[in-house]
């Protein structure tokens, strides 16, 4: 009967310990002097099995700036069942030498789960990445 409590006891300690905080920044240039203008879409997200990443937020926008900077602070991303979250982004973006879509992908960052933490990315984007827009994350 002792070994049941404890495993209640462990059963309700995991399911009341709640994941803390993420502070992400993102930072991403279009230094080139010939892009007057360029847009992009941002989808950040949580990397899990492949096909399987979950969404933490999104961003469309379209500048004249040659940096364009993304603050999301204390960030709640709810427990995925791991110790660590895996967090990057994929940018569909025009900041390239032709005005075309490329798509590019962050290198994934972890980040400790039960503390607060914080994530930073600061990438050149000029013409980097593959030619057209991103699929889905989660796409096949």
């Amino acid at each position: 009967m002792l070994s049941y409590r404890n495993l209640l006891a462990l059963g309700v300690l995991v399911y009341c310990i709640q994941a803390n905080p993420t502070s992400i920044k993102i930072d991403i240039h279009c230094d080139e002097p010939s892009v007057t203008n360029w847009c992009a879409y941002m989808e950040l997200y949580e990397e899990d099995t492949p096909h399987n990443h979950d969404d933490i937020t999104t961003a469309f926008w379209c500048t004249t700036e040659h940096q364009k900077s993304l603050d999301y602070p204390k960030m709640n991303l709810g427990w995925d069942g791991s110790l660590d979250y895996e967090i990057g982004y994929q940018l569909t973006h025009t900041c390239t030498k032709d005005g075309k879509h490329k798509c590019m992908k962050s290198e994934i960052q972890t980040v400790w789960e039960y503390s607060e933490g914080s994530v930073s990315f600061n990438n050149t984007i000029y013409d980097i990445g593959y030619d057209g827009k991103c699929k889905d994350i989660n796409a096949y």
